[in-house]
């Protein structure tokens, strides 16, 4: 074992110009590596202390509301329905709008990782699959905001997500849309009091028929908003929110 350290370090030192036969940097190298040690070990202190400064905490939320929007009903309010309907036959349009009240759980401080949308299949027809689904956020005054296709709330001015649906659904399956983008971008807004949400199909030409269970479907769970913040473990048990100062909300078009 001494042999072979000898020659390692040998190697090491003969890598350097000789200078009136003196080896440079033949000194440094045991002032090099001792020293590269302590920075390796400091750096895993480090990091084992900052893994235990935050700690994944995932929990879900009911909606508060949901209804959907008809053009075939342009002033009807469907916040009743046990179905919520996303459609389109090429003419008329059915868009459905869940809310949800996460102040109560989130604060604007809290890392979200990622969070999701989650609804339940009722049915679903379309006339050729795969059909792409598109969310949206949208901004909502009240807590029962009522709705229509004359009166639809207006939208943030952010990207939607798509979530593709590749077969005919069976009652009970759950389609997700990743939420991870806008509920960052809800949280930096101040947390405004309600999260709505739009779903809508892609595209106004296809023909398909989506029907999801509201939360008054007697069978099948309603809309969950499913959330996993990065908090500090001290702050698991009271999660609470703090609301930071408003901003003004940009809204677009539809």
């Amino acid at each position: 074992m001494r042999e072979e350290w000898h020659f390692i370090t040998l190697n090491w030192v003969h890598a350097f110009p000789v200078r009136g036969g003196e080896h440079i940097g033949s000194v440094g190298a045991f002032r090099v590596w001792p020293l590269m040690a302590a920075v390796l070990v400091v750096g895993a202190l480090l990091s084992v202390a900052a893994a235990r400064t935050t700690r994944e905490v995932t929990f879900e939320l009911e909606d508060f509301s949901d209804t959907y929007l008809s053009s075939s009903h342009p002033d009807a309010v469907e916040d009743a329905s046990p179905e919520l309907m996303v459609t389109s036959d090429g003419g008329s349009q059915n868009w459905t709008v869940i809310s949800f009240t996460p102040v109560a759980t989130l604060r604007t401080q809290d890392t979200v990782v990622r969070a999701s949308l989650e609804v339940s299949a009722v049915a679903s027809t379309a006339d050729l699959w795969p059909v792409s689904l598109r969310s949206k956020r949208v901004l909502l005054s009240g807590p029962e905001p009522r709705v229509t296709w004359h009166l639809p709330p207006a939208i943030a001015c952010e990207v939607g997500v798509l979530s593709v649906v590749d077969h005919p659904l069976i009652q009970g399956s759950l389609v997700s849309f990743d939420m991870t983008s806008q509920l960052r971008d809800w949280q930096s807004e101040g947390g405004p009091p309600y999260l709505g949400i739009m779903v809508q199909l892609n595209g106004r030409s296809q023909a398909a028929s989506f029907a999801f269970a509201s939360r008054e479907h007697l069978v099948l769970v309603g809309p969950r908003l499913v959330v996993t913040v990065a908090v500090e473990p001290s702050l698991v048990s009271s999660i609470l929110f703090e609301p930071a100062a408003p901003s003004v909300l940009k809204s677009c078009t539809l």
